[in-house]
C-alpha cells in the first residue's frame, strides 16, 4: 500500500515549478515569485520531504539554517530570502544560481579526460575562500563572533553561475559555538572525503576544519583527482586520521613548489600547524600562483559551453510548466463561464418564465384589440431579452482530453524501501517493502528515480524508456560510529 504525496504547486507567494535536486532531507525546486505586473524573479525552493515534516528537530534545523545563511551577505555566498510555510509544507527560499556545481564541472572534465585549467580552478577556489571567510567572521547582534563552522565545504556545495562567480551554499549542518542543539554522540555529519582529522575523531571544531576541507577541494582541482578515494568509509576515515595526505607535487610535478606548499598548508593533520583562516589560505595561493586567476567572464562562458543543453532544458521545462498552469487557469475560467451560460439557458425555459411570457402575450393582444398598438410596441425590454436567450443553442460540453494510460513498473530492492520519488512526486511505502509496483505518467518516464531505504540510504537511477522492472541496490551500510541516517546536507542529485 502506498500514499501519493504531491509537491504543492504553490507555497505562499512562490510557484513551485521544476525539480532540480533531491537529497536525504529535502528536495530543491526552481520556482518564481511575482515582483510587479508580469515581472517574475526565479528562486530556489528547498522543501522538506513530507515524511520528515513530523520528525523532531527537522523543522528547527531548517529554521536554524535560514537564520545562519540569511545573516551572511556576500557575493560568494548563496543568499537566503527566508522561510515560507503553507499548510504542512515548509520551504527555505534561496537565490537561484543558474549554473552548475563544482562537482558537476569536475565530472564533465573527467569524462573528457581533461583537467580543469589552473587559472580557472584558482579563481573558483579564491571565490569560495572569500565566501567561507565571510561566514567564519559572522557576528551576532552584540558584535561577538558566532564562531560558525560550515562542516560541509565540498564541490557539491560550491555553485558556479553563468556569471562566472562561485558561491558557497547549504548551511544545513553548519554549527555555531552558541547553538543550543548539539550533534548526538556517534553521529558524524558531512562528507567524509573532505573531513579534517579532528572532524573524523568527533572532537569540537573551529574554522580550521573548514580550512582543511578547502585544502582538500583545492588539492582535487589542481591534481585532477580526489584526495581520498575509497568505497569504504571506515578505511577512508582511518587514512585521514593516521596517514599524511598524498603529495600533490608527486602527481603534478610542473606545479611550483611554493604553490604546492600553499595548498598543503591547509592539510596539516595537527590543526595548530595548519593555515589558520580561509583568508590566509587565499593570500598564500595568490602569492604563489604561477599565473593570475581567470576572469569571471571566462568562467561564465565555460559554464555555458559545458552545460548549455542542461540549462536550456531546465529553462524549457520552466516555461512549459508556466504555460501549462496558465492554460489550466484559462480552461477552468472557461468551464465556469460555460456553467453560468447553461444555468441561464435552463432558467429561461422554466415553467415560471413560460407563464410570464404567456401573460405578456395575452396582455399585448388585449391592448391591440382596443387599438393600443403603440403600447404593444413598447413591450418591456426584459421580455425581449428573455425570448432571445431562449433561441440560443445549448452549450456543447468540452471534449475530454485524451491521455496516454499510465505505465506500471515493478520495483525490487535489496533492502526495505521507505519511499520512492519520481520528479516532484513522492510515494511513501507503509510498511517498508522490498517489492512494489508503481504507475508512471508519460512525463515521469524521463525523471530520475530516487529510492530511500528504511535505514535512510538513498539509491538513484535513470529509467530507460521501455523499462518495466527495476532492481534497486542501495549503497553499502556505514560502519559503526557513523550515522546511517540521511545526512542533513547530503549531495543534491542533479536533475536535468
Amino acid at each position: 500500500m502506498s500514499d501519493d504525496i504531491h509537491t504543492p504547486r504553490r507555497i505562499g507567494p512562490y510557484e513551485v515549478l521544476v525539480p532540480i535536486g533531491a537529497g536525504g532531507m529535502a528536495s530543491v525546486f526552481l520556482g518564481r515569485v511575482q515582483v510587479v505586473d508580469d515581472v517574475y524573479r526565479p528562486v530556489a525552493l528547498k522543501l522538506l520531504h513530507p515524511f520528515l515534516a513530523a520528525e523532531p528537530n527537522v523543522e528547527s534545523e531548517l529554521l536554524e539554517e535560514a537564520r545562519i545563511a540569511a545573516s551572511i551577505r556576500h557575493p560568494n555566498v548563496v543568499g537566503v530570502l527566508g522561510v515560507v510555510r503553507d499548510g504542512t509544507s515548509l520551504a527555505l527560499v534561496l537565490d537561484y544560481v543558474e549554473g552548475e556545481s563544482l562537482a558537476g564541472m569536475l565530472a564533465a572534465f573527467a569524462a573528457s579526460n581533461r583537467r580543469l585549467p589552473l587559472h580557472v580552478g584558482l579563481r573558483i577556489v579564491i571565490d569560495a575562500l572569500e565566501g567561507l571567510h565571510t561566514a567564519h567572521e559572522l557576528r551576532d547582534a552584540s558584535g561577538a563572533l558566532v564562531n560558525l563552522v560550515h562542516r560541509d565545504f565540498s564541490p557539491q556545495n560550491l555553485l558556479i553561475g553563468i556569471d562566472g562567480r562561485t558561491r558557497l551554499t547549504d548551511f544545513g549542518i553548519a554549527k555555531a559555538a552558541k547553538r543550543g542543539n548539539h550533534t548526538r554522540t556517534g553521529i558524524i555529519k558531512g562528507k567524509i572525503a573532505y573531513m579534517a582529522p579532528e572532524h573524523v575523531r568527533g572532537t569540537p571544531l573551529d574554522r580550521r576544519a573548514d580550512v582543511w576541507a578547502a585544502g582538500a577541494v583545492a588539492w582535487e582541482i589542481f591534481a585532477g583527482q580526489k584526495l581520498h578515494r575509497s568505497d569504504d568509509d571506515f578505511a577512508m576515515m582511518m587514512r585521514i586520521v593516521n596517514e599524511p595526505p598524498r603529495s600533490l607535487r608527486a602527481l603534478q610535478p610542473d606545479l611550483p613548489r611554493a604553490f604546492v606548499s600553499a595548498v598543503e598548508s591547509a592539510l596539516e593533520r595537527e590543526r595548530d600547524k595548519r593555515c589558520a583562516t580561509a583568508l590566509e589560505l587565499r593570500s598564500r595561493l595568490l602569492d604563489a600562483a604561477p599565473m593570475a586567476p581567470a576572469e569571471h567572464a571566462e568562467i561564465g562562458a565555460l559554464v555555458r559551453e559545458l552545460f548549455e543543453e542542461r540549462l536550456d532544458t531546465r529553462r524549457r521545462r520552466m516555461e512549459l510548466a508556466v504555460t501549462e498552469r496558465s492554460q489550466v487557469v484559462l480552461r477552468r475560467s472557461a468551464e465556469r463561464s460555460d456553467e453560468i451560460s447553461v444555468n441561464v439557458e435552463t432558467s429561461s425555459v422554466s415553467p415560471v418564465a413560460s407563464r410570464r411570457s404567456r401573460g405578456w402575450l395575452v396582455a399585448g393582444l388585449a391592448i391591440a384589440t382596443i387599438g393600443g398598438f403603440a403600447a404593444w410596441q413598447n413591450w418591456p425590454a426584459s421580455s425581449a431579452r428573455a425570448r432571445s436567450i431562449e433561441l440560443l443553442p445549448p452549450s456543447t460540453p468540452p471534449a475530454a482530453a485524451t491521455t496516454a494510460p499510465p505505465r506500471r513498473m515493478r520495483l525490487e530492492a535489496d533492502a526495505p524501501m521507505r519511499s520512492v520519488q519520481l520528479g516532484s512526486r513522492r510515494i511513501l511505502l507503509q510498511p517498508p517493502l522490498t517489492e512494489t509496483r508503481i504507475e508512471l505518467d508519460e512525463e515521469e518516464i524521463d525523471s530520475p528515480l530516487v529510492v530511500t531505504g528504511s535505514d535512510g540510504r538513498v539509491a538513484t537511477l535513470t529509467l530507460e524508456r521501455e523499462t518495466s522492472e527495476v532492481v534497486i541496490k542501495f549503497p553499502p551500510r556505514r560502519r559503526r560510529g557513523v550515522s546511517s541516517a540521511p545526512r542533513a546536507s547530503s549531495e543534491l542529485l542533479p536533475i536535468p
